[in-house]
């Protein structure tokens, strides 16, 4: 499988010792992975379908070279996006599961990332749950895409979270 003609290179994740990991974006919707190892030759590729999964947002690399790619998808026909998306993968490619968060209103994906015990934590803004039209979103999640906890923070006007840090005394940034 080539790489695809008119897809554009969205994310270039590294785990630090086995290689490197390439999202691609296809005109289509569909969303090209690559896994390089560190001498640049080609682990796997992976093409996962649009439909599927919804639009892609962010890459994340855990434990072990697993992957961890979050996303936004409809709801339903002619609908703006809907719910958040997580779905891990094994250092192989090979999907070992897929979640879907959120609640009866929009809720959007902006960043995510991996603590150092192996859970998710992802942030973005939600219209379903808080005080307001729009409000943080932070959400966590264990290694097996179970939900461990989620907050929001706002007021009643528009508050998207964009960016997340963790800290390694546990304490956690959110900006946006």
């Amino acid at each position: 499988m080539p790489w695809p003609e008119g897809s554009i290179l969205t994310s270039i994740q590294s785990d630090l010792q086995n290689g490197f990991y390439l999202t691609a974006k296809i005109n289509n919707g569909d969303i090209f992975f690559i896994r390089l190892n560190n001498d640049i030759d080609i682990i796997w590729k992976k093409l996962a379908l649009s439909g599927s999964n919804g639009e892609l947002s962010k890459v994340s690399i855990g434990l072990n070279g697993s992957v961890y790619l979050g996303g936004n998808s409809k709801k339903g026909e002619g609908q703006n996006l809907g719910d958040v998306w997580i779905s891990s993968l094994d250092k192989n490619g090979n999907e070992l599961w897929r979640k879907s968060f959120g609640g009866k209103l929009r809720e959007e994906l902006n960043d995510l990332t991996i603590l150092p015990d192996g859970s998710i934590l992802f942030c973005g803004e939600t219209n379903s749950l808080g005080n307001g039209k729009q409000d943080f979103w932070l959400v966590k999640l264990n290694n097996n895409g179970f939900l461990q906890w989620e907050r929001t923070y706002g007021g009643r006007e528009a508050d998207i979270a964009t960016s997340i840090l963790p800290l390694f005394n546990g304490n956690i940034w959110l900006a946006g």
